[in-house]
């Protein structure tokens, strides 16, 4: 979507996404700190000792318990190739490749065959090696600024994040049911599209999502190429003012997609930090929609504002879960059925998902290969998808059900 795009085009997840979750770790003069991690949580700081500005922050809201370690330790010399980061691992093996401690070679460079932005020296380096350790992988992670989707690959038993200078390691919630998705079943076109086939067809549903950002969109061309369900945005609430406005393309997206036989969901972009204001852009939705053959989702769309001084800012897991949940039991009080859209990252640290179970979830995530193991029923897997009847690019997502249900 398009606020989005300020903080987690990479990757966003694809879409990702793509991400700028992934920002590179900076390699001049370090010094290495930890904060205190929390259950569930373990983070480790690359700080570099030439800059004055502060030591970027965030706050991990959830999460839950884990028995691995964290150990860092310095070199203590400017001469050094990279800091010293040793994570001691709980032993689990993560996604393949990973036994313990020891990372297998060879899988790192069919991953990295899979996913952009590999430094060639870091793939010289490790060329004539077998195996490496973990040590020697969070050390060449670095050194040589390597992408966070490949980190995550050697990992299914926690989420790994990057903002700014730090790693976060989060375990997985156990309370939490997994989806069943086999990511062996993607299938990636020329043009950024995505499909996942079983058995020779395919199991998911083409979508897009689009705003006023997309311009005046040719729907019967949008049709031809095969989308069958377009998610639109109705409004937003300004991350300044907190004024609730109208898309300006909202009307005329809406009519001409549902004239031309493709299926419609609606999102709004909220900047609610109350649960009243949160109500308030749910009733907006519903007096907007009204009329209109809804039969995808309505959907709160809820992400970090791309500004310091946005009123979202200071938001917390708490506040944030009350306001989704707010909005969602009030378009369903309406008749609709209600969703709740944003990026991994937010999914895991910014709200309780355990209180909002029974919503449906749509993730903005742009790995090759998604890493989401909780239920969802919807991916946004790319921002600079191409679709006929549409200038420029458009966010893609694959359905994973059949709505209306």
């Amino acid at each position: 979507m398009a606020q989005m795009k300020h903080r987690i085009l990479s990757f966003v997840m694809s879409a990702a996404a793509a991400l700028s979750l992934m920002a590179p770790l900076t390699t001049t003069a370090y010094a290495l700190n930890v904060n205190d991690p929390k259950p569930g949580q373990q983070t480790f700081n690359v700080r570099d000792k030439n800059s004055s500005s502060s030591e970027p922050k965030i706050n991990i809201k959830n999460g839950s318990s884990s028995s691995k370690k964290v150990q860092i330790k310095d070199s203590g010399s400017s001469s050094s190739a990279s800091p010293k980061i040793n994570v001691k691992s709980s032993g689990n093996a993560g996604s393949g490749g990973r036994d313990g401690d020891t990372f297998s070679v060879a899988k790192i460079k069919e991953y990295a065959k899979e996913i952009d932005n590999v430094s060639d020296d870091f793939l010289k380096v490790i060329r004539n090696k077998s195996t490496i350790s973990l040590s020697q992988f969070e050390d060449y992670a670095v050194k040589y600024k390597l992408p966070i989707e490949l980190i995550q690959r050697f990992y299914d038993d926690r989420f790994v994040f990057k903002s700014g200078n730090k790693f976060q390691f989060i375990s997985l919630d156990p309370n939490l049911s997994r989806n069943v998705y086999d990511w062996d079943n993607l299938v990636y076109k020329d043009n950024n599209e995505v499909k996942y086939v079983r058995d020779g067809a395919s199991r998911a549903l083409k979508g897009i999502d689009v705003s006023t950002h997309q311009g005046t969109i040719d729907w019967k061309k949008v049709k031809n190429d095969g989308v069958k369900f377009a998610m639109i945005r109705v409004g937003y609430r300004g991350y300044g003012t907190g004024k609730i406005m109208l898309d300006d393309q909202f009307k005329r997206n809406i009519k001409n997609a549902t004239a031309n036989g493709i299926k419609v969901g609606v999102y709004f972009y909220s900047q609610a930090i109350t649960t009243k204001e949160a109500v308030e852009e749910a009733e907006f939705v519903l007096d907007n929609i009204k009329g209109y053959d809804i039969d995808y989702p309505v959907v709160f769309d809820i992400e970090d504002a791309p500004s310091a001084s946005a009123r979202t800012r200071s938001l917390t897991a708490s506040k944030a879960t009350q306001v989704a949940k707010a909005f969602c039991e009030r378009i369903e009080q309406g008749g609709y059925r209600p969703m709740i859209y944003t990026y991994t990252k937010y999914f895991v640290t910014e709200i309780n998902m355990g209180s909002l179970t029974k919503y449906d979830k749509w993730v903005a995530q742009y790995y090759k290969r998604p890493f989401f193991p909780y239920k969802f029923q919807m991916l946004q897997y790319t921002s600079k998808g191409k679709v006929d009847g549409i200038k420029g690019n458009v966010d893609m997502n694959l359905c994973f059900t059949s709505y209306p249900k």
